[in-house]
């Protein structure tokens, strides 16, 4: 009986996370060919367009956060089979989205240089950021729509909706780019700025497609009219914020943390930064079953709380957290078997290519705390409910240690790119420790219905 439970578990999780794995392949996958292909320019324009996507990359997480928050309450709404409801958050959730691109869309249209600055002095890749991020600024306002959305239909079990319309838009972005950034098919050779338009007409039919696919043939859940979606009250409003406002205070903490790692990394030099950047285009790639697995694990802890099921949630939890640390084994095994072959592909020094080798590998060594860190926080801790308390340690991980070693080694002592790297992931460790003890007390169920 116990090994049946088991088994339909698993399923369960495997029917969520493997669509959620493939679109993060995806959305991953844009973001290494944006990085190859500009790579065949040169280390200038590879950094250049680091810098560009650091603006979307906390822009982005911003959305996961307002996301993630949509999601706990969605997938609880979905267990009890709250329709009603399951709308208005929708509504609420690209309300908010539209809300937060707005800074980012009127910054990258009038400081983008400026931004730019505050990451390096190279006025070579000065110029050329400011020109990738006023470019893409506009693409903000469709990605607060997908995204956010993408994140709902994932918390009902529908992720193949989500990874479809991703499969789309990075079709259009590569096809895009090739003709974009080397002058094919008649285009003019626009580079860095052709990555730029490239990627913000794809969000644009990226974000069309997926409303489209929503509201086709109105079976939905999340497809509602203006007054289901918007016509959420002051109660639902209060509620709402008490649960998101943790979440999303995480991810803008955690992303300004991973931005002044960028910062570091860009004051030790254009090098540094680009290997930086070629790394992680790679890791990222990487991450995706980890991503995957965690997300799903969030939907199934919520949809049995929801349920009112606490009992199956805490020991789901446990069999989500023995399955993350055998996936960031294997993953990390994986990492490091490829770290001397990826970095081959870019067009940049043998120096710069060992730096990205090598950082590649730190990352593989600490991937089963990442992992289990990802199904804790972002999975069971969240899904439960537990968003405070999910806040307190990320925030306290990133900036209490990550953001002090890497100032440290970095400016201060002035150590190589890969021996920084290793420092800032010890923060891993530290929230591993601390995650464990809090799941052990199962004090993370908060039902939210």
């Amino acid at each position: 009986m116990q090994k049946k439970l088991n088994r339909t578990l698993y399923t369960e999780l495997f029917k969520i996370a493997l669509p959620v794995a493939l679109n993060n392949l995806v959305i991953s996958s844009l973001s290494f060919v944006d990085t190859l292909m500009i790579g065949q320019l040169g280390e200038v324009e590879i950094a250049a367009v680091g810098i560009g996507n650091q603006l979307f990359f906390l822009y982005t997480l911003l959305l996961f956060g307002i996301g993630s928050a949509s999601g706990i309450f969605v997938s609880q709404f979905w267990g009890k089979k709250d329709y009603s409801k399951i709308k208005k958050t929708s509504g609420l959730s690209v309300c908010l989205g539209l809300v937060a691109a707005s800074p980012f869309v009127i910054c990258s249209l009038l400081i983008p240089e400026q931004i730019v600055s505050v990451f390096t002095k190279d006025d070579k890749v000065i110029v050329l950021g400011a020109e990738y991020i006023k470019t893409v600024g506009i693409s903000y306002i469709f990605s607060s729509v997908s995204i956010t959305m993408a994140q709902v239909q994932r918390s009902l079990e529908r992720p193949m909706l989500p990874f479809l319309v991703s499969l789309i838009a990075l079709g259009l972005n590569t096809t895009l780019n090739y003709f974009f950034i080397f002058g094919k098919a008649g285009f003019p050779m626009l580079g860095v700025k052709g990555v730029a338009l490239a990627t913000t007409i794809s969000r644009f039919v990226e974000c069309v497609v997926m409303l489209i696919l929503i509201y086709k043939g109105k079976e939905n859940p999340a497809a509602g009219s203006f007054r289901e979606l918007f016509g959420f009250k002051v109660d639902f409003l209060k509620k709402f914020a008490v649960t998101a406002a943790p979440v999303i205070l995480n991810e803008m903490f955690w992303a300004l943390g991973m931005t002044v790692y960028k910062i570091v990394y860009g004051r030790m030099g254009t090098e540094s930064l680009a290997s930086v950047n070629i790394a992680e285009s790679i890791t990222n790639l990487l991450f995706i079953v980890i991503m995957g697995s965690a997300t799903a694990s969030a939907v199934l802890t919520g949809k049995k709380i929801g349920q009112g099921d606490y009992t199956s949630a805490r020991k789901n939890g446990g069999k989500f957290l023995k399955l993350s640390l055998l996936e960031g084994i294997v993953v990390a095994f994986i990492g490091i078997a490829f770290s001397n072959i990826l970095p081959n592909g870019f067009n940049v020094s043998p120096e710069l290519k060992n730096n990205a080798r090598l950082i590649i590998i730190v990352f593989s060594l600490y991937m089963p705390f990442k992992a289990f860190n990802t199904h804790t926080i972002v999975g069971i801790l969240r899904g439960g409910g537990d968003t405070l308390f999910a806040a307190v340690i990320e925030i306290a991980g990133v900036w209490g240690v990550g953001v002090v070693l890497a100032v440290l080694t970095g400016l201060v002592f002035n150590f190589q790119i890969h021996i920084v790297y290793s420092f800032v992931c010890i923060e891993e460790v530290v929230k591993a420790i601390i995650t464990l003890i809090r799941f052990k007390t199962g004090k993370w169920v908060h039902d939210l219905t």
